[in-house]
């Protein structure tokens, strides 16, 4: 999947210049690459998800089976399929570039419950967004705003810094649910083990909200 993503017809995360820090294009007049590039992305994509949909499936089989295998034997299946997902460029999303615009909309002092991105003008920021969203209002709460203001911050409003900052803190919420998860089955009686393959392993966890560095992350 990390192979495919990066690839330069894949369409599974944005290509202009600045979005990632690999895979990207070199700038705006590059092409999105040929139609076989882009097929071989698609297909490289999708034969990751089979893969490991099945890899996930067989493992919590497994589970279900010797529900007291120790904990410790799933970490490092974790830390292997979340490795590549950190290091793909956001996918499936365009989310993202949206937290690090509202981000900086709260560091420069424009309020983004009554401005949209577009309100920055244009610039790196404004243009990763998705332009369905350029003039659209903040969803999220004070708390996440506040949140994605610091980020920005700390990143010196440079937007590549920024996103890798809600990919660490999507990272975060991530580990989270995976320490948390085994907790909370066993305190009504269930396999912490059990828990731990059907939810920090499942792969719409961590393709889509640690894929795509969204903050339901954090908020799971």
């Amino acid at each position: 999947m990390l192979v495919g993503v990066t690839q330069a017809g894949s369409p599974f995360a944005v290509k202009s210049p600045g979005a990632w820090f690999f895979g990207v294009a070199s700038s705006p007049s590059s092409t999105a690459g040929s139609t076989n590039a882009r097929f071989l992305a698609i297909l490289l994509v999708y034969l990751g998800i089979v893969v490991m949909l099945g890899s996930w499936f067989e493992t919590v089989r497994t589970l279900r089976r010797q529900p007291n295998l120790p904990m410790r034997s799933l970490v490092p299946m974790l830390v292997a399929w979340g490795t590549p997902i950190v290091l793909m460029p956001p996918i499936f999303s365009r989310d993202v570039y949206s937290y690090a615009a509202q981000g900086e909309m709260v560091n420069r002092g424009i309020n983004p419950y009554v401005h949209g991105p577009s309100s920055l003008g244009s610039g790196p920021f404004l243009n990763l967004v998705d332009p369905l969203w350029r003039h659209a209002p903040a969803p999220y709460g004070p708390g996440w705003e506040r949140l994605s203001g610091l980020i920005a911050g700390l990143a010196r409003h440079d937007v590549l810094t920024t996103i890798l900052g809600f990919r660490i803190v999507a990272l975060v919420g991530v580990v989270l649910i995976a320490l948390s998860t085994p907790v909370l089955a066993r305190s009504v009686g269930r396999s912490g083990t059990v828990a731990f393959g059907l939810g920090a392993l499942n792969p719409l966890v961590l393709l889509v909200l640690l894929g795509g560095a969204h903050n339901d992350a954090l908020m799971l």
